[in-house]
C-alpha cells in the first residue's frame, strides 16, 4: 500500500518533469541516487 502509493507520486513527478531524474530527484527531496534506488525498487524504468 506505501509502496503503491510512493510509485504514484514518484510517477507523477516524472511526468510533470519529462522524466528527468535529476529535477525530479529534487522536487521530491531525494538525491538522484536515491531516486534511482526508489525506481528499480518499485520496477519503474
Amino acid at each position: 500500500m506505501i509502496d503503491e502509493q510512493q510509485r504514484q507520486v514518484i510517477v507523477d513527478t516524472l511526468e510533470r518533469t519529462r522524466w528527468n531524474r535529476t529535477v525530479a530527484a529534487r522536487e521530491l527531496g531525494l538525491t538522484y541516487r536515491q531516486l534511482r534506488y526508489r525506481l528499480k525498487k518499485l520496477g519503474i524504468d
